[in-house]
Formats: structure tokens, C-alpha cells, sequence
């Protein structure tokens, strides 16, 4: 019988390769650890320190709270703080409070749209049903141009054609607003329903409010990342991975398969159920991709887990490190993406962890990329502005 199930599964899988759709097991238990490291994996590795002064004092920086552009970094922690790429500071972008071109409650960066020199975040001040959004627009010296109100929340913006306009993504989240019929919806940069994409699975949520909320790590977040010129995305409770072409469709291309560790709707139904199997359950947190690889981050058992996924030999193995790719190339902190745009891999740590970094494996990067970092290092102190890190990979 298991020989049966076995040449079904492999028979299974390959059907999906010959469309062009990788099964990916996830198997936090089985999977080996590699010794694999950053030195393995990059070209290069550039750290941005943001200047740090009275007038852009930032503090934390959390995912969401930051976005880039060619020559531009966003960054939100209570207000919006503009730098250029190189981290110096440009200017604050509007202001608290509940006037013309300023922002109160809850607030994001949503694109900085240099070819029409302007910056857009998305405003909720905190109306009860959560519809009251604005899209507020700004120019490049954090001057207010003009505030419109909206009645989508918007994920992603990207650009689909050649002609330069944006096309706008709204990730229909059903744990926070109902069960909507499809978990995409596009627009046009008027905010005119282009299409919707993907059936949602239907599930409904009875929370035992006794039990405490229900969090939900990873799923809850629009996972996406720019590869190969196209946007990809996974949605929550969605175990495929979306590439998205330049006609909106969508083309399923990684299914990624936690067999029995996998989060069902009947967990997410019944709160007490949750409670109890949430230990023993992966959460998929980011995806990313090179050229040879698929790069994967999971929760499992209270713990961050890295994955590595080879395109071509389609097998998996686990770095050995909770922090991410271990770092032997210049000796900094180990790394983890938190987004991708071609072929940069981008994340940031606020600038005490350099000093609590307890990694310090052995360095076998070249001496001026050791130096660099030792340079940087020694330029900030626990109470300076986010570094930015910023790594090219090679193609394995």
C-alpha cells in the first residue's frame, strides 16, 4: 500500500513540474540542516546606515513600515521620515494631526511614485466599521498635494504594463473583513475594479473570546516579492504561489505543502481547537526566489525556521540558525530578506542589535568587504537609526 501511495505521490509531482508548478514539502521535523552560509549564496552585501538626527529620530522599525524606491527609502514610525539611497535624510513627509494633508490613527506607506514625482500612503483614522481609508499624496519634499478618500484597503502597488501606470492590489483579508468571494482584487490607479482573482476558501470564524484572541503569524500577511520582473504573491491560508503576468492573470507556480503540519479552517473555525494544535503547526511567514532557489520562512513550534528549496534538484533543506542565512561573510548578523525586487534581497535591524550580534562566525568574505562592515559598525551605537542591508544573489 505505501509503495502505491508513494508512486502516486512522485507521479503527482511530476505532472506539476512538466506545467511548470513545484510542489514544495515542508517537513520541520524530517528536513536535514545544511551548511550552506551567506559567503555560499551572495555577490555582494551594502549596509545603509539612516542618518540619524533631532529632526528623524525613528526608533523601531517594523515590516510594513518601510518601502524603497530607485533612489528613495520611506520610512513610518508615527510620522514618515523620506531618505535618499544612500540613508540621508531628505525631509518629514505631512505630519500627525487631523488637518489638511495630515494623518491620525492608522497609517502606511504605499508607493514612492518617482516618475510622477509623488508619495502615497494610505490613512484609516479609525472609523468603527474600518471603511473610512484615504490615500493621501505628497511630493518629494513632503509637501501635501492632495487627499482622497477610498473604500478599498490596498496591499501592493505595481506596475503591470510598459505605459507607466500603476495598477492597484487589495488583499481581501477574511479573518479581519467577512469572507469575500475572491482573495485579490485589482484596480486601475483611478481605482476602478480591473478584476478579481483566486477563490477564497470558505471557512467561518467562531472565536471563544474566553480563550483570548486568535493570532495568526504569517498568514495574516500579503506575502509578495518581485522576480524576474513579475509580482508574486500568497495570500493568507493559501498554500500557492502566484506569479502574476503583465495581462493580471495569475499562474500558479509553487504549491507549498506542510502535509499534516498544515493550518485547516477547521482549526481557524473553532478557537479551543486552535489553542491546542497551534504548537505543532507551520506558519508560512515570507517567500522569496533567486534564480536556483526558493528561499521560505515558517513558525513551528515557537520558533523561526529557514528553508531552502532547490529549483533544479527539487530538494530541501533547513539552515542551521533562527535568525536566517548563518553569516560568515563579513561577520555581521545572520540574514533574512524582507523583500525582494529583482535580484535585491532587503532587510534592516535597528542598530542595538549590532551590538548584542552573538553570531561572529569566522569571516571568509574579502578584507574590504570585512572592513566595510567593521567600519559601519563601529559609526553607530545602540541609540542610532535602522541600518539597511541590502544583498546581491549569485546564481548557484
Amino acid at each position: 500500500m505505501k509503495r502505491i501511495v508513494y508512486f502516486l505521490f512522485f507521479l503527482l509531482l511530476s505532472v506539476n513540474i512538466l506545467i511548470g508548478q513545484d510542489i514544495i514539502q515542508i517537513d520541520p521535523v524530517r528536513t536535514s540542516k545544511t551548511t550552506l552560509a551567506l559567503s555560499d549564496m551572495i555577490e555582494s552585501i551594502e549596509y545603509i546606515p539612516l542618518e540619524t538626527g533631532d529632526k528623524c529620530l525613528i526608533g523601531d522599525v517594523f515590516p510594513y513600515n518601510i518601502i524603497f524606491s530607485t533612489n528613495y527609502i520611506l520610512i513610518s514610525s508615527n510620522e514618515f521620515y523620506l531618505f535618499n539611497r544612500a540613508g540621508k535624510f531628505i525631509t518629514q513627509v505631512g505630519r500627525v494631526g487631523q488637518g489638511p494633508g495630515e494623518y491620525y490613527g492608522i497609517a502606511w506607506p504605499l508607493t514612492i511614485d518617482e516618475v510622477n514625482q509623488r508619495i502615497l500612503i494610505t490613512h484609516n483614522p479609525g472609523s468603527q466599521d474600518g471603511k473610512e481609508r484615504r490615500l493621501i499624496f505628497y511630493d518629494l519634499k513632503g509637501k501635501h498635494i492632495q487627499t482622497i478618500s477610498i473604500d478599498v484597503r490596498l496591499g501592493a502597488i505595481f506596475r503591470a504594463k510598459s505605459d507607466d501606470k500603476y495598477v492597484m492590489m487589495h488583499l481581501n483579508n477574511p479573518v479581519r473583513e467577512g469572507i469575500p468571494p475572491f482573495d485579490y482584487s485589482i484596480f486601475s490607479a483611478d481605482f476602478k475594479l480591473i478584476t478579481e482573482k483566486i477563490k477564497h476558501v470558505d471557512y467561518t470564524i467562531q472565536p471563544d473570546y474566553s480563550l483570548g484572541s486568535i493570532t495568526i503569524p504569517g498568514d495574516e500577511r500579503f506575502c509578495y516579492y518581485l522576480y524576474n520582473s513579475k509580482l508574486h504573491v500568497r495570500g493568507p491560508l493559501n498554500d500557492t504561489v502566484y506569479s502574476i503576468s503583465q495581462n493580471l492573470s495569475f499562474v500558479p507556480k509553487y504549491v507549498l505543502n506542510a502535509g499534516r503540519y498544515v493550518v485547516t479552517k477547521q482549526m481557524l473555525s473553532d478557537a479551543a481547537l486552535f489553542k491546542s494544535l497551534i504548537q505543532d503547526r507551520v506558519f508560512l511567514t515570507t517567500v522569496f526566489e533567486t534564480d536556483s532557489h526558493v528561499l521560505i520562512s515558517y513558525r513551528f513550534n515557537n520558533k523561526d525556521n529557514y528553508f531552502l528549496y532547490d529549483k533544479k534538484k527539487h530538494g530541501s533543506v533547513l539552515f542551521n540558525s533562527e535568525a536566517g542565512i548563518p553569516n560568515d561573510y563579513d561577520g555581521g548578523m545572520d540574514f533574512w530578506p524582507k523583500y525582494q525586487n529583482g535580484n535585491e534581497f532587503i532587510t534592516w535591524y535597528n542598530a542595538y542589535l549590532f551590538d548584542d550580534n552573538k553570531n561572529r562566525l569566522q569571516p571568509k568574505g574579502s578584507k574590504i568587504a570585512i572592513d566595510k562592515y567593521n567600519k559601519m559598525r563601529k559609526a553607530i551605537d545602540s541609540e542610532s537609526n535602522p541600518v539597511l542591508v541590502i544583498v546581491k544573489m549569485k546564481s548557484l
